[in-house]
């Protein structure tokens, strides 16, 4: 008989029989009973049997039998050891095979004699798979498998790449650690192999990802640089307002080439505003300042053309935070502050480049302005209120279309980018947080944070060119040491 100790764990049960706790010596026969399976699953057997006897006994060995085959021809053998008071005793083996037939007995040895009880049959259960969570997260991020019947020998799969089995609780609970992704591998499918059975989930594992990179230390400006104006104008960062320490009248861009990776000072000869609206190619309004409540506002409206800035005309409105997109020959300028603070305008107006006119165009459904973030794509306006709801706008039709919630913060001064058919929206404030919206898809989801140089941090200028996110962010109280960013929203960090 095979005699398995290493992987045996097992506990007694005594029940005494009759009054007296049983301790009178008669005559009389001694029996074993296999009583009852307590517990079965892939690997585990917990199993009672039961000694009946009229007084004490004095069993050389106790305990049970597992077999593949009803012969018990080399059986599994969980000893128990010696015995002198009859009743109940349990025991309990891990290592079987899932999917298994067996048969188990229990038994006692008398003055060297061996009896059994009666053999019992039971299969061993089949492990399987229930649910994963999550389903998108970092590396090395902490995933709950649910299931049942997990062996000890159960191993997780992301894809090729095997995770680190944290615990095995109850055989139903896996905690594992996301392993690092191979590369471009970011969507794969979750495999678990438990007692030699592979399965597989229907749904696969997104990785969390995104890439910051430094591209260029050294901001030029001033270490006290504010967020002012920025935008892309003939493949090159511009943003907004510097002023000549000497000649605080003189005020000036700087101006980032990417192909080159150097700033360059541009003259400005316009008005030094805060919150104009901005746009590819320029920007316009804003606010001079303010006294005893009121704002004093810009009506100048700037583009940048060969280089240069040109005065492209005066408006015949103002307002400041107001939201600007160029589609074509047009320009759209969205609501924004009036005069008075927290005073919103519901005006949509409409320019076009080539007569140079100006036209009221529609209402807005809501309070729109600048610190909430917004972006175009394909012809479409989109921006999210104050409620965290995004609407999208059609000009042809001048339909407002509510699309569904925000899943971010809106602190205050949220930006949006779009790089092909994906929006990436965050950087509220000192909010860290950075999410992907799939436009034709209409779904959020979580990227890589902006890096943390200081708790305070917040982003001044953003851009896309060329599908390439920039970032200029300052590093820490007062908008100090403005750093420019590099995101690479579909790479791993």
């Amino acid at each position: 008989m095979e005699l398995k100790s290493g992987i045996l764990s097992f506990f007694l049960i005594l029940v005494l029989l009759g009054t007296n706790g049983c301790t009178r010596k008669f005559e009389g026969e001694t029996l074993v009973f296999t009583e009852e399976l307590v517990f079965v699953s892939g690997e585990i057997l917990r199993v009672t049997g039961r000694v009946v006897a009229p007084g004490e006994v004095d069993l050389d060995d106790h305990g049970f039998e597992i077999s593949q085959d009803e012969s018990f021809a080399n059986p599994i053998v969980i000893s128990l050891g010696e015995q002198n008071i009859p009743g109940l005793f349990i025991a309990e083996y891990t290592g079987l095979s899932i999917t298994t037939d067996y048969y188990v007995r229990a038994y006692i040895v008398n003055s060297g004699t061996t009896f059994y009880g009666e053999n019992v049959q039971f299969i061993t259960l089949e492990p399987f798979l229930r649910t994963a969570s999550p389903l998108y997260h970092d590396p090395q991020g902490l995933v709950k498998i649910r299931g049942k019947n997990f062996t000890t020998d159960t191993r997780v799969f992301f894809g090729e790449v095997e995770a680190e089995l944290i615990s095995n609780k109850f055989e139903s609970i896996l905690d594992v650690r996301a392993p690092q992704p191979r590369e471009n591998e970011y969507l794969v499918p979750i495999k678990v192999i438990s007692g030699g059975k592979e399965m597989t989930f229907e749904d696969s594992f997104e990785y969390v990802i995104g890439r910051w990179t430094t591209e260029s230390d050294e901001f030029p400006g001033s270490k006290s640089f504010g967020r002012h104006a920025y935008f892309v104008a003939e493949d090159k960062l511009y943003t907004g307002f510097q002023r000549d320490s000497n000649n605080p009248d003189q005020l000036s861009f700087w101006v980032y080439d990417p192909s080159v990776g150097n700033w360059d000072e541009q003259p400005f000869q316009g008005s030094f505003v805060r919150n104009p609206a901005k746009f590819d190619g320029g920007f316009l309004g804003g606010e001079t300042g303010a006294a005893f409540g009121v704002y004093f506002m810009s009506n100048e409206f700037w583009v940048v053309r060969n280089g240069q800035f040109e005065l492209e005309g005066i408006l015949p409105f103002q307002s400041h935070r107001s939201v600007a997109f160029r589609e074509g020959d047009d320009l759209y300028v969205f609501g924004g502050w009036g005069a008075e603070p927290n005073v919103y305008l519901d005006t949509v107006w409409k320019y076009n480049f080539g007569s140079r006119e100006w036209i009221e165009f529609d209402r807005t459904p809501f309070d729109l302005y600048n610190l909430n973030p917004s972006f175009r794509h394909d012809g479409m306006m989109y921006f999210i209120s104050s409620e965290r709801i995004l609407f999208r706008y059609d000009p042809t039709t001048k339909t407002w279309t509510e699309m569904g919630e925000y899943p971010g913060s809106l602190v205050t001064s949220g930006v949006a980018v779009v790089i092909g058919e994906t929006a990436i929206v965050g950087q509220a404030s000192s909010d860290r947080a950075i999410y992907e919206y799939n436009i034709e898809a209409n779904t959020w989801k979580r990227k890589v944070p902006t890096p943390l140089t200081h708790p305070l941090d917040i982003a001044l200028s953003v851009w896309v060119l060329d599908d390439r996110y920039f970032t200029l962010r300052s590093n820490g109280v007062g908008l100090r040491s403005p750093k420019l960013w590099e995101f690479e929203p579909f790479e791993l960090y």
